[in-house]
């Protein structure tokens, strides 16, 4: 008995009988189906690029993007490698009678007489620093010309004789930049804060 392999069908085999309904197929394309019509091959990708979806319409290649910066991307053939950067202060402990404070950092001042902390003389709005007071000395954030800080009702006088002061060996503030270089509010706190 004769076994007869012909597909009684047209070429390309349609969709509605298990084919692709395409002649032909995108090299390295990733095929997307589009309900009884044929295959969509997607365009093709390039190093890095992972698929991204959209509702109701095909899905596409993108490459990614971090608005805020924080996060950096390296790609490669088949890889991707995310880096996040930012999301905490880094923190060291002082023992100097005076440091110059750099936003983005956190300072434990751990020494037995006063600390004297100065706000740095640029920062960007968002710019965030911390201190926690360990040592019985206590700390002072001093300031430069035009430069204030803002603890709750109140704010320090403009300017270089402006500051606020820890009452407590372990009085913390953290505090955020609202005015581009020169104003600073805490945004929290422990303890008592002096401010003059």
């Amino acid at each position: 008995m004769a076994t007869n392999n012909a597909i009684n069908t047209s070429k390309p085999i349609e969709v509605s009988k298990g084919g692709t309904g395409a002649a032909s197929l995108t090299d390295h394309g990733i095929l997307v189906g589009s309900g009884t019509g044929a295959v969509t091959a997607l365009s093709v990708g390039t190093n890095g690029q992972p698929i991204i979806g959209a509702t109701g319409a095909d899905p596409a290649f993108a490459t990614l993007t971090s608005t805020g910066g924080t996060v950096s991307f390296t790609t490669g053939a088949n890889t991707l490698n995310l880096e996040a950067s930012g999301g905490g202060l880094s923190w060291s402990e002082i023992t100097d009678a005076s440091k110059t404070i750099v936003v983005g950092q956190g300072y434990i001042a751990n020494r037995g007489t006063l600390i004297t902390f100065t706000l740095p003389a640029t920062a960007s709005v968002g710019d965030e620093f911390a201190i926690s007071g360990l040592g019985a000395g206590g700390w002072k954030i001093a300031q430069g010309a035009d430069q204030y800080i803002i603890v709750g009702a109140d704010t320090s006088t403009t300017g270089s004789g402006g500051h606020i002061d820890s009452t407590n060996d372990y009085d913390c503030v953290e505090a955020v930049c609202i005015v581009e270089d020169d104003g600073w509010v805490i945004r929290d706190y422990i303890g008592t804060i002096s401010v003059t």
